[in-house]
């Protein structure tokens, strides 16, 4: 389901009850925080995995109920480190 997460409504549509996951790729952490504390409140056992842009946003997310947080700046680092480690014709990235 596609939708914004802080609109109470569209979390009732998403029946989190009988959801397994929840991601939520909004890119504003402290509102991400604020809808997994909702959405641990309608469903405790789902499995959470959200974005951030800032450890501090990771802190917040984490101290608030997900299971998972994904730091774009972070993954982008650990990619480009692990395209050193290949040789350069291996390390050519397309896209």
């Amino acid at each position: 389901m596609l939708g914004n997460a802080a609109n109470e409504e569209i979390m009732n549509l998403a029946h989190l009850d009988c959801a397994r996951w929840l991601l939520l790729t909004i890119p504003n952490g402290y509102e991400a925080g604020e809808i997994v504390v909702s959405a641990r409140e309608k469903s405790p056992h789902l499995e959470i995995i959200a974005r951030a842009h800032y450890d501090d946003e990771v802190e917040y997310i984490m101290e608030r109920g997900a299971n998972q947080v994904v730091m774009g700046e972070r993954e982008i680092a650990n990619t480009m480190l692990s395209l050193l480690e290949k040789p350069p014709v291996e390390a050519t990235v397309t896209g």
